[in-house]
């Protein structure tokens, strides 16, 4: 009899040590019986905030997310499945993630109940949520990027196949983007991602798809949606541009190129669309920005001849093709040259001699005029340095170099010219720089820079010429702004100033108007003597043109810059060539 009693005694010394164990754990323990809950130990009560109490028979059910109740019932009723994963609402609402490992102990005597071994892993689901959706989608913007993109795209056309539904994709990179980069700073550049990115998930439906691929390139996935919807989508993206973004306390404007591809169901390649999206963007692009194309399938074999030219330039400037000709400046009142025009000429060993109205165009566009815009500075200054030490140039005489307004919108050009004029010894005062008129026209940080870079060159002693004046809409105030010495009459008046009473009339007051503000006029592109003639009639101080020679060498135009050399002879045979004479 004492024996009995002993071991009744040890066995529930030791269940209560057991129960002990089980209440001092971290785990979650829970037992389930026919009636429901029959034991939950103080960690379980400590997550929920409830006492044990009010966890037994069906109130630990009542904490179980309804979508996992079927699942969770069969695992506490009937031991299966032996893991189970479900979630649990604390008393203050707050969601938890469980982990259960379920032991069926229903035969054992202890226990007679199914046994949940628990653990809270909700801030691991967190961290894999989180870390899921930095694996998909842009850190900066929160939009999907491009794995994702990439993802929902193979899944759009592989439900095309089944379905024979429209695909579209629209490619939009923002115009002048890196000018903010540049100008403002790269925090400021970031956020008015963030504004473009709100902007465009405003502009389409919530099934649609807006992912950021990269840099300033966004693109949209639309299922179901045929070419006219694409389109109308397009320009609503382009409308929601249209008014400022306000970024670092500046109003921004900002604008877009989109590219539109339109899958009509079926078999396709993601990989295709975006290449077609791509080509359509660049057309957009080339058609002068802040607008949108659909891709046409001629739009690849004229983007394909279009990157051959500019990795031919590339490889054209790497092998010596380019080189420089110089044309001469006329001063009317003397008939003395005062000065030459730097202008590029490239001569392919493939293309023949290769007009800049074909590959400037390219070059700006690819930014490949950079390159050749530093080519033809150190050429120009040191050919004028080497006729200078000569002594073959008169006085005055200044070599003019034209700058692109790409150059002017990427900034560095006053350090560029600092450096070039330093190694080639030319002094400032030998030195003009031309600036077409557009290049002046366009607002904001870039144009704020180049006023302020030509300012400090002017200061220097280089000149500052506005080349083909009149074709713009340059304002006075603009004006006022540039450190400006010399405005260049368009060829397109100067043609008809002979016979033509508004070219003249036109050219008259663009003379009187440089006059005004204390500048000098040339007459661009004279061809004929009563075209000279008229320009000396109409008040312009200088000119320029094949009347008095084409584009030539060095070699050839150091003829006319000998000192002594009175004036140039005109030559009779002047012909119509514009697009040989197109500046770089």
């Amino acid at each position: 009899m004492l024996l009995a009693w002993a071991l009744i005694g040890a066995t529930r010394r030791q269940t209560a040590h057991f129960r002990s164990l089980v209440s001092a754990s971290s785990d979650l323990v829970v037992v389930f019986g026919p009636e429901g809950c029959r034991y939950a130990s103080s960690s379980v009560s400590e997550m929920l905030g409830k006492p044990e109490a009010e966890l037994l028979g069906a109130g630990f059910e009542q904490h179980v997310h309804p979508d996992d109740l079927a699942t969770f019932r069969a695992a506490s009723l009937n031991g299966e499945p032996r893991e189970l994963r479900f979630r649990l609402t604390n008393r203050f609402g707050e969601e938890r993630h469980i982990e259960a490992v379920v032991t069926d102990l229903r035969r054992d005597r202890h226990v007679r109940g199914i046994v949940l071994n628990t653990r809270d892993v909700t801030e691991r689901i967190a961290l894999e949520e989180e870390l899921t959706r930095q694996a998909f989608h842009d850190s900066l913007t929160g939009l999907a990027n491009r794995a994702l993109f990439r993802d929902r795209l193979d899944h759009a056309l592989a439900r095309s196949v089944r379905t024979a539904e429209s695909v579209s994709l629209l490619l939009a990179d923002l115009d002048g983007f890196k000018a903010v980069n540049d100008s403002l700073g790269h925090g400021a550049g970031d956020e008015l991602l963030r504004h473009v990115a709100r902007r465009f998930i405003e502009a389409v439906r919530p099934t649609d798809t807006v992912a950021r691929l990269g840099g300033d390139e966004f693109c949209v996935l639309m299922e179901g949606t045929d070419q006219d919807r694409a389109e109308i989508v397009a320009r609503r993206l382009l409308d929601t541009l249209a008014d400022p973004i306000r970024v670092a306390d500046r109003e921004l404007q900002i604008g877009a190129s989109i590219g539109v591809v339109v899958h009509m169901g079926g078999a396709a390649s993601s990989e295709d669309l975006l290449r077609h999206a791509d080509v359509a963007m660049y057309a957009a692009k080339e058609g002068g920005r802040g607008r949108f194309e659909v891709f046409r399938y001629e739009m690849a074999r004229e983007l394909g001849q279009l990157l051959g030219l500019e990795h031919e330039m590339r490889q054209g400037l790497l092998q010596g093709e380019f080189s420089v000709h110089y044309q001469p400046e006329v001063d009317l009142g003397s008939g003395n040259v005062v000065g030459v025009e730097a202008l590029l000429r490239w001569s392919s060993p493939t293309r023949g001699s290769v007009s800049p109205a074909e590959f400037i165009p390219v070059a700006e566009s690819s930014g490949v005029i950079m390159q050749l815009g530093e080519f033809v500075l150190e050429s120009a200054c040191g050919q004028a340095a080497a006729w200078r030490r000569a002594a073959l140039l008169p006085s005055p005489f200044r070599m003019w170099v034209n700058v692109s307004a790409k150059q002017l919108s990427m900034g560095g050009i006053c350090q560029q010219v600092r450096r070039v004029l330093a190694d080639t010894g030319l002094p400032a005062e030998c030195l003009g720089l031309e600036v077409t008129e557009t290049a002046i026209v366009t607002g904001g940080q870039p144009l704020e820079r180049a006023q302020a870079e030509l300012r400090d060159l002017h200061g220097d002693g280089v000149q500052i010429a506005i080349d083909d004046f009149g074709t713009g809409f340059t304002s006075l105030g603009q004006l006022r702004r540039f450190p400006v010495d010399v405005l260049k009459v368009d060829r397109s008046f100067v043609q008809g100033i002979e016979h033509d009473p508004k070219d003249a009339a036109i050219t008259a007051n663009l003379a009187s108007l440089a006059h005004a503000l204390g500048l000098k006029a040339v007459a661009e592109g004279i061809e004929s003597k009563g075209q000279l003639a008229s320009a000396r009639k109409l008040g312009c101080d200088l000119a320029q043109g094949f009347l008095f020679a084409r584009p030539a060498p060095a070699e050839e135009v150091v003829a006319y810059l000998r000192p002594g050399a009175s004036s140039i002879p005109p030559d009779e045979h002047a012909r119509d060539e514009r697009a040989a004479a197109t500046r770089p």
